[in-house]
């Protein structure tokens, strides 16, 4: 990584409250498994994204998934 860039990284996430400096690491520590993957247990993804969605989005896509997953569109399969 080219030094600006990290350095431009280093003090956006200093200047982040503390509760969001934890799910950027939380986020790095995500695209780390991805970029190199590895064999995990649903547990240990569970303890990987725990914390990374608020609860209005989690409301929100619960509501979106309660609304649109078992609507079938037979003409459109």
């Amino acid at each position: 990584m080219k030094s600006a860039l990290k350095d431009q990284i280093i003090r956006d996430v200093e200047s982040l409250p503390e509760d969001q400096q934890l799910r950027v690491a939380t986020f790095i520590k995500a695209l780390k498994n991805i970029a190199a993957p590895k064999s995990m247990t649903g547990k240990e993804a569970v303890r990987l994204f725990a914390g990374t969605m608020d609860e209005t989005s989690a409301r929100e896509m619960k509501r979106a998934v309660d609304e649109g997953c078992e609507i079938v569109d037979a003409e459109g399969w």
